[in-house]
């Protein structure tokens, strides 16, 4: 048998073969994730909701986030800001979160729902 040249594989195939046989968003939004950060964008999940809390005996409610926020926040290259909406399955955006939208690409931002990393490919 002879020597046979097999190219390594490029660091992104891998991640973006992967996004078309995931089921869960936190599996799209971790392969997105690792996508972003090998180009090089600064990039962070962002965590939205509420809960209850008791402290010394007095019941508190706490909120963390903007409702209707993207999933992944980030800056591009250039500094503007990015808002990632990640949805698995073909779901789609609640009322809030196309506000959100709307909202960033009205104040010169980028914002938009992405299934995979191909969509995060084609819009920035």
């Amino acid at each position: 048998m002879g020597w046979r040249y097999n190219r390594p594989p490029h660091p992104l195939e891998g991640i973006i073969a992967k996004t078309r046989l995931i089921a869960t968003e936190k599996d799209v939004q971790r392969a997105i994730m690792d996508y972003l950060q090998l180009k090089g964008y600064m990039c962070w999940r962002n965590n939205t909701g509420a809960f209850r809390a008791t402290h010394n005996g007095k019941e508190r409610f706490h909120r963390y986030g903007h409702p209707g926020s993207g999933d992944i926040l980030g800056l591009t290259k250039n500094g503007t800001f990015f808002s990632i909406e990640v949805k698995a399955n073909n779901n789609k955006p609640t009322p809030l979160q196309n506000q959100w939208i709307e909202w960033i690409k009205a104040n010169n931002g980028i914002a938009f729902v992405a299934y995979g990393v191909d969509d995060v490919s084609r819009y920035l």
